[in-house]
C-alpha cells in the first residue's frame, strides 16, 4: 500500500506487486494523473473467449470457460502489463504438481493463446508428456470381451466403439445412418456439450477424415441393429458420460 498526497488530497495505491505499486504512485506524483486501469489476464481470457465463440465449437468454448474459471487463478489476477516469464513458469510449475503433463500442456496452451493475442509471449518449460500408448486387445481378448458385454445396456455403444467410432460420433449416429443391406454405418456428425453443458448435434465433423462410411464387421452388432426397436432418431440414448474415449 502506497499513499501519495497531491494538492491536499491523499490517494492510495495498492497491488499484488510492490514495484508496480511504487511505479504507479511515482507516475501519479509526477503527472498528477493516475495510471490507467490495465486488464488482468482473467479479463483478457474472458474477452478472448467471447471473440472466439462464433468460430469455435461449443465444446471448445465450454473447455475454455472451464480453464478461465478454475485454473492458473493466481496468474489470472495479475495485470497483463506486469506479468513476467517468471510468473508464468511459477504458475506452470505449481499447476503441474497436481495435474498430469497432458492437462498442464493443454491448459497452458489456452492461456498462452490469450497472452499472444495481447502481444505477450513467454518462453516457458512445460512437462514432458510421456503417457504410454494403450495396447490393442489381442484376438482372444476381443472374443472374451464381446462375450462379457453380451446383453448389457451399453452393448451397442461399445460395439460401435470397437468399429472405430469416437464417443462424440457414436452418440450422433441416427437410424438413417445405418444401411443394413450394405452392412455399413455412415459417420458424419458428432454430439458435443455446449457452454451450458447441454448436448448439441453437429451435422458435419470438421475433418474430412472423420466423415466416413464404416463397414459392420462384428456379426453381433449387425444382429442387434437388425432386431432393435428403431423408434427415435439416435441409436444410442445413453448418458453421454457412460461411454468414454481417450
Amino acid at each position: 500500500n502506497r499513499q501519495v498526497m497531491m494538492n491536499g488530497v491523499s490517494r492510495s495505491f495498492t497491488g499484488a506487486i510492490r514495484e508496480q505499486v511504487e511505479q504507479d504512485a511515482l507516475r501519479y506524483k509526477l503527472t498528477g494523473k493516475p495510471q490507467e486501469t490495465q486488464q488482468t489476464l482473467r479479463s483478457a481470457a474472458l474477452r478472448y473467449i467471447d471473440q472466439k465463440e462464433p468460430v469455435l465449437s461449443p465444446s471448445t468454448i465450454a473447455r475454455y470457460r472451464q480453464y478461465a474459471r478454475n485454473d492458473f487463478l493466481d496468474l489470472q489476477r495479475l495485470r497483463m502489463d506486469v506479468i513476467t516469464q517468471r510468473d508464468c513458469q511459477t504458475a506452470i510449475n505449481d499447476f503441474s504438481r497436481s495435474h498430469s503433463p497432458k492437462t498442464t500442456i493443454n491448459t497452458w496452451a489456452f492461456f498462452h493463446a490469450v497472452l499472444k493475442a495481447n502481444n505477450h509471449s513467454f518462453n516457458v518449460t512445460l512437462p514432458q508428456n510421456n503417457a504410454p500408448e494403450h495396447p490393442f486387445l489381442q484376438p482372444e481378448q476381443v472374443i472374451r470381451f464381446l462375450k462379457a458385454i453380451e446383453g448389457e445396456s451399453m452393448e451397442i455403444p461399445i460395439l460401435l466403439g470397437l468399429h472405430g467410432l469416437r464417443r462424440s460420433e457414436l452418440l450422433d449416429v441416427t437410424w438413417q445412418d445405418i444401411d443394413l443391406e450394405r452392412k455399413t454405418i455412415r459417420v458424419q456428425g458428432s454430439a458435443v456439450r455446449d457452454s451450458d453443458g447441454q448436448i448439441i448435434h453437429k451435422k458435419t465433423n470438421k475433418a474430412a477424415a472423420s466423415r466416413r462410411t464404416v463397414p459392420i464387421v462384428i456379426p453381433r452388432l449387425f444382429t442387434l441393429l437388425e432386431q432393435a426397436d428403431k423408434t427415435g432418431t439416435y441409436l444410442c440414448s445413453c448418458n453421454p458420460n457412460s461411454p468414454y474415449e481417450d
